[in-house]
């Protein structure tokens, strides 16, 4: 069974984003624009269940490292264990 997070879509302020950390585990988003993941919630191990993060309409984000604001679906939110390899989306060439 997955635990559900619920998150407001605030139109006017960005959810709040933490420093993401090398080979812990990282709850975020890739960034649209620059393609680096930003963290939301940094946590020492995966979750022993599966997290749905759920919301109420598109919710504001703003990348640390380019500063791009963008709106986005709550269901996109991922989580990883962050390393040199995927903190940056790979660019599927066509």
């Amino acid at each position: 069974m997955a635990v559900h997070i619920n998150i407001a879509a605030n139109q006017d302020k960005p959810c709040s984003t933490v420093k993401r950390r090398h080979g812990k585990t990282n709850i975020g988003l890739y960034c649209d624009h620059c393609s680096e993941f930003f963290a939301l919630a940094v946590i020492d191990r995966p979750p022993p269940e599966p997290i749905e993060h759920v919301s109420n309409g598109l919710v504001l984000f703003e990348c640390p490292m380019c500063d791009q604001r963008q709106k986005r679906d709550a269901s996109e939110i991922v989580q990883i264990v962050l390393t040199d390899k995927n903190k940056r989306k790979l660019q599927i060439l066509h």
